[in-house]
């Protein structure tokens, strides 16, 4: 038989498997594994099912109840339990004061345990919503608010320097003091300034730039004196003349490479906001 293959999604609702059922009273995690839930989606739905019948019988143990909700048996008819201590009658009248649901105390919450644990428990229409900007797409609190950096430290032709994310224009634009006089094209670009009604032609050049949005070589226009050495924008060009649009938000540096990159070596990762991944030289 062979092998299963796993990728990065099952790898992911593994880790979130482990961390909900860490977070879940001992009964609960036997009724889950007893119906071997093959994804958190399904896990959760047993969880779901388990608390729903136990507000509703109003014991803390009990039949096992089915994924319909229904108990095996309609439990003791003396108003005791098993261990033959008195049942509560008003276990359906207990809110929680911190979900506000019916059926449980604060203690027993599902959402409280889920939340202490770092695990954002979200319905399935949620699922859509999350992020991967932490490099797994994983149920993560912290990853799913983004926040835009425009500053960041690049190094260009080796060279570090500060630069600057500007959603307002496409072109990347270079200082000219870290370009070489050999990298520069021949060739020119009229760019329209602030002002609408003034514009100029300035040179373009060949870098070798590495950022924390993208890494490669790319043509850039050169400027005397710009806000910062590199001003990163919404499209980027490279030497070979393909054309990416430049994400807004940072990449992780460990999820750009896994291991040194070795001189003429593409990596190949499936990285849809990773848009052109070329050789780190050194």
């Amino acid at each position: 038989m062979a092998e299963k293959r796993w990728d990065v999604d099952d790898l992911a609702d593994l880790i979130v498997m482990e961390q909900l059922m860490s977070s879940l009273r001992p009964e609960v995690v036997t009724f889950v594994q007893e119906h071997q839930p093959k994804t958190t989606q399904e896990a959760a739905e047993w969880i779901r099912v388990y608390e729903d019948a136990q507000a509703i019988s109003g014991k803390s143990s009990g039949p096992r109840p089915n994924k319909s909700g229904n108990t095996s048996s309609s439990g003791p008819k003396d108003g005791k339990d098993e261990q033959g201590h008195k049942g509560s009658s008003s276990r359906n009248d207990i809110t929680c004061f911190y979900c506000g649901k019916r059926g449980h105390v604060k203690k027993d919450c599902l959402k409280r345990q889920s939340d202490q644990k770092g695990v954002h428990f979200v319905a399935s229409e949620e699922l859509r919503d999350v992020t991967s900007t932490c490099g797994i797409p994983q149920l993560c609190v912290p990853c799913s608010k983004k926040h835009f950096q425009p500053h960041c430290q690049v190094y260009v032709n080796g060279v570090k320097g500060e630069g600057l994310r500007d959603t307002g224009a496409d072109m990347i634009v270079v200082r000219a003091s870290l370009v070489p006089a050999k990298a520069y094209t021949g060739d020119s670009l009229r760019v329209r300034m602030a002002e609408a009604s003034h514009a100029c032609d300035l040179n373009t050049a060949v870098i070798k730039v590495v950022t924390p949005l993208f890494t490669g070589t790319i043509v850039a226009i050169v400027m005397d004196d710009p806000p910062c050495d590199l001003l990163i924008r919404n499209r980027v060009q490279f030497v070979d003349g393909v054309i990416r649009e430049v994400p807004v938000y940072r990449l992780p540096t460990s999820f750009l490479y896994s291991r040194g990159p070795r001189r003429n070596e593409r990596i190949n990762l499936s990285n849809p906001y990773l848009p052109h991944v070329q050789p780190w030289e050194t």
